[in-house]
């Protein structure tokens, strides 16, 4: 079957031979145009010249003979107006929203040539006049009650008294900024179309062209268009040709037929009907459905090789079509490579890239920063979030990650601005402003300063497709910036830092960068509303939801559905008629057609297929094949993860036994071998560590590093000397030593060493620093009740060398680690291990055994640790009586001391010395490095499900 677009070219060759050239053609999309020319040059055989073609809006414009203004021009005019006419002092950027939203219902009153003083009445006026209305039907009359009614409800809201106070105006409104733009010889589209059709209705037309037009596959047209195609058809200067199928428009039912019924009784078809009854012929149409969105890009690839398969070509014929366009980069990247061409033509939704990402990072950069003095400072996050964005990693990957690195280390909550700037780009960007019209000059800039660096890459990543898509994003940002900059100096608005923000994340959350190409190459990738008066041999339609074909239609507007309803104005039924009207006629001469949408519920869409679908399903003579892609949830069997210790590997677990290398076995490596030799092995053999990030509030870890370290920062000066109860009693009332020594640990552990500028704690981190200092008093206090003592050491790395035997070779490794404080007290060398955590049922034992037992391991690792240090310790001092003491700071218990538990039946002791259980405590030792260090003994899983819960390496094992 033919193309519409060929059925069109064909009649008009027949009519008009070589004198085409003389028909205007108009088309509702530049794409149709370029479509019927390739048409047009299959059917003749010398240079002929190819007739004008316009848009509709071009021939309103031209005829009403005024300039269009830009829709940001259009928003500033009539915020003018506003604050004029409401006496408001509203800003601009909470104005702009619903100066859009007026500037949308003022075209829709100009091109339906609504009476604008009568619909715009204050509701007291409607009220009066109701019943009045001798020109309007009984269902109009109805649509008015039931406005009026709305403000007869006796309770009153703030939305409800917002809408009476704009309502009772926007008549005066309207007709003052349409007065304002007159002045300036400037419309809106509306308006433009308003002015024409009079002119049409008056046949005053002037400035059109003199030959005959031939308007071309239109469907719903507007009051002012419809007075364009009477002036054409009066002066017998016109053809149409409308699109259909018999199928539905012979049917009253078929709401696709509603518009083009009554069009072809006004404008009779040029082309004669026997080429309109396709849809009930065999075709192959399939309905898939996926469970998300991206399954249905995922699934593209395989429909278009089964369109190969079957004999169908992946060019011009064939296209993917999408009623949402933020799956056009999952289709993209999930396209076959061999692909040999593709074009798209279709708008993309600006606030889904990465350059708007971009933009979005810096202003919350700038609103971000603070001024200390004479210093600024940006926020940490968000100058992560600037960074890290791929746009910096792409043109300067080197210095972007050292500063990313450098802040990470340093964790600097607020850095300086001045420490930032590295480089001619960072510099730019960390370069604060502090007004909106500058926060904009600023945007432009960096965007102006990112293309010419992505530009300058080499000459493969230039030509690329994502460098070409990247550069269209951050010009289309360029434009629309420079234009707003133009604009706000023109206007001499000033707006805040904060307005400027609001204003741009507004001005693109609706704008669409426009991808253009030569669609008569390769494989079509369009959007739903670009493939009018389009056919494709093979299509494949994805997001065939209800919630996008045919959508809601539900948009913002002052004019509500009763007053719609009663003045003509487009409403839901209209934009649905519309939308059914291009499905069928889209699917009516393909001959394979494949619906994707997706079947699970997803956040706030409903997994409900498209109406349209539905009725392909229930409808006589269309057979509708079904289908569904399901995941796979059936687990795979477990892989048993095991490493063999090869040659490589003990090459690297041998620098342990290098004595001249600085290298020892914490305790923590020697817990994590024994809770699992795998998560050991990705950590102490490969060296495979978590990535350290940034900061913003104390964790657990680094609460308890602050602690240690405040503790340090008070008793270091009594190291080596005995320090008695009243002295410690006096530390523990000092209040503002205790303050100084938190804000130090803060500083060194927090801030990793900031010694410049505040220190400014907000939030959780302020309580933190409080909870802080009263555990330190809390301890002081404690160490009062156990005084006189002597403080042998603080915060000291012990190590020492144990010896044995694997593979009948005598060996040695260190062991060792940091020891938080020895004291010796009653005879005792005491070694003494904060703990920040869990206090209930800790620092308890039963058996020696048990600390080298996975299963056991877990809740007793900190006993492990201590008698570690205490081996260690005893090494040290060989004469001396050593005790393990564990000190969990947050038990309660007044009378608590500090110690390490042995569980006998049920009896519980403190261990007064850590030689009760040293031999079995060194066999054990040995025997774990022997296991360690031995050929024999792979790495492997841990059997314990629990060990795996908060595992960082579990993602690479896979248990």
């Amino acid at each position: 079957m033919e193309p519409f677009l060929k059925l069109v070219a064909k009649d008009l060759y027949s009519r008009y031979g070589d004198d085409l050239e003389g028909v205007t053609l108009v088309f509702p999309t530049r794409r149709a145009g370029l479509f019927f020319a390739k048409h047009l040059a299959s059917m003749v055989n010398k240079p002929l010249w190819h007739p004008p073609v316009v848009a509709i809006s071009d021939i309103m414009l031209q005829a009403s003979g005024y300039r269009l203004a830009d829709q940001l021009s259009l928003v500033l005019e009539l915020y003018k107006v506003y604050s004029r006419v409401m006496e408001s002092d509203d800003s601009f950027d909470k104005f702009y929203y619903w100066g859009e939203v007026m500037l949308m219902d003022f075209d829709s009153v100009d091109k339906y040539r609504v009476d604008s003083s009568l619909l715009f009445r204050n509701i007291q006026a409607i009220k009066e006049l109701e019943g009045k209305f001798d020109a309007v039907s009984e269902e109009q009359r109805e649509a008015l009650a039931s406005f009026i009614h709305l403000f007869e409800i006796e309770t009153e809201s703030e939305i409800k008294s917002r809408f009476l106070t704009i309502w009772d105006v926007l008549g005066s409104i309207y007709q003052e900024f349409k007065d304002q733009l007159n002045n300036q010889g400037l419309v809106y589209e509306g308006m433009a179309y308003h002015a024409a059709a009079d002119l049409f209705d008056r046949g005053e037309v002037k400035g059109l062209s003199e030959g005959m037009y031939a308007f071309v596959g239109f469907n719903a047209l507007n009051d002012c268009e419809k007075a364009l195609f009477k002036y054409f058809k009066r002066e017998e200067k016109a053809l149409f040709y409308w699109d259909y199928d018999t199928y539905y428009t012979q049917d009253d039912v078929q709401e696709a037929g509603n518009f083009i019924r009554a069009n072809m009784l006004l404008f009779p078809n040029a082309i004669g009907s026997q080429h309109f009854s396709n849809l009930k012929e065999n075709r192959q149409i399939t309905v898939i459905g996926s469970p998300t969105g991206v399954a249905q890009a995922k699934l593209v690839p395989t429909l278009l090789e089964e369109i190969q398969s079957k004999g169908g070509q992946l060019d011009e014929s064939c296209a993917i079509i999408f009623p949402e366009e933020q799956y056009l980069l999952p289709v993209l990247r999930a396209l076959p490579r061999n692909l040999e061409r593709l074009n798209i033509t279709m708008g993309y939704p600006i606030k889904e890239t990465s350059a708007f990402t971009l933009l979005d990072f810096l202003m919350k950069l700038q609103q971000g920063a603070r001024t200390t003095g004479t210093d600024v400072r940006f926020y940490l996050r968000d100058v992560l979030s600037v960074l890290g964005h791929p746009y910096l990693s792409l043109v300067d990957p080197v210095a972007t990650q050292k500063l990313q690195r450098n802040l990470i280390d340093d964790n600097r909550i607020y850095p300086k601005a001045v420490s930032l700037r590295n480089g001619d780009l960072l510099s730019m960007i960390f370069t604060p402003v502090t007004t909106g019209q500058e926060a904009l000059r600023y945007l432009r800039d960096v965007v102006i300063e990112l293309a010419k660096m992505l530009t300058n890459l080499t000459q493969e990543e230039a030509q690329s497709d994502a460098s070409r898509l990247d550069l269209e994003y951050l010009y289309a940002l360029y434009q629309s910036i420079t234009r707003l900059v133009d604009l706000l100096s023109i206007e001499k608005t000033e707006i805040s830092l904060k307005v400027a923000g609001q204003l741009v994340r507004k001005v693109f959350s609706q704008q669409r960068v426009s991808f253009k190409g030569e669609p008569l190459a390769g494989l079509q990738l369009m959007g739903f509303l670009e493939t009018r008066a389009l056919d494709f041999k093979n299509l494949v339609i994805l997001s065939m939801n209800d919630e996008a074909l045919p959508g809601k239609h539900n948009n913002p507007t002052f004019i509500t559905p009763s007053l719609r309803t009663a003045f003509g104005l487009p409403d839901y039924k209209h934009q649905e008629a519309i939308y059914a009207y291009y499905f069928y006629r889209l699917i009516q001469r393909a001959e394979r057609v494949f619906l994707v949408y997706k079947n699970r519920n997803d956040g706030p869409q409903t997994g409900e297929v498209s109406r349209y679908v539905l009725q392909l399903r229930m409808e006589n003579g269309i057979k509708v094949e079904e289908r569904s892609v399901q995941f796979d949830l059936n687990l795979p069997e477990p892989v048993v993860m095991e490493v063999v210790k090869d040659s490589s590997i003990m090459e690297k677990l041998n620098t342990y036994l290098d004595s001249t290398a600085d290298r020892y076995l914490s305790p923590s490596a020697l817990t994590s071998y024994i809770t699992c030799s795998l998560r050991f092995y990705y950590r102490y053999v490969l060296g495979l560590k978590e990535v350290e990030e940034a900061t913003e509030e104390v964790d657990s870890p680094l609460f308890g590093s602050i602690l240690h370290q405040a503790m340090f920062q008070l008793l270091n000066e009594f190291v080596g000397k005995v320090i008695s109860e009243s002295q410690l009693m006096a530390m523990a009332k000092d209040t503002d030593s205790i303050g100084k020594a938190v804000d130090s640990a803060f500083r060194i552990e927090f801030l990793r060493g900031e010694k410049d500028g505040d220190l400014q704690l907000l939030g959780r981190n302020l309580i933190v620093k409080n909870v802080v200092e009263k555990l330190v008093v809390k301890m002081l206090t404690l160490d009062a009740k156990r005084a006189p003592f002597t403080l042998v050491e603080l915060e000291q790395k012990h190590t020492v060398r144990v010896k044995f035997q694997v593979d009948s070779q005598p060996q040695s490794v260190a062991i060792g680690g940091m020891v938080d404080r020895l004291e010796q007290a009653d005879g005792s060398m005491v070694v003494i291990d904060y703990k920040t955590g869990a206090y209930k049922l800790k620092g308890i034992f039963s058996m020696v055994e048990d600390l080298f037992s996975p299963e056991h391991i877990g809740k007793q690792k900190e006993v492990f640790q201590t008698l570690l240090y205490s081996r260690i310790v005893a090494e040290r001092f060989p004469e001396a009586r050593v005790r393990p003491a564990l000190w969990f700071v947050r038990n309660p218990d007044p009378d608590y001391r500090p110690g390490v538990f042995l569980k006998e039946a049920k009896i519980v002791r403190m261990v007064d010395s850590f030689s009760d259980f040293a031999p079995e405590f060194n066999r054990s030792l040995e025997g774990l490095l022997v296991e360690i260090f031995s050929t024999e003994t792979p790495f492997t899983q841990t059997t314990v499900a629990d060990s795996c819960l908060n595992c960082t390496y579990k993602m690479i094992c896979a248990k």
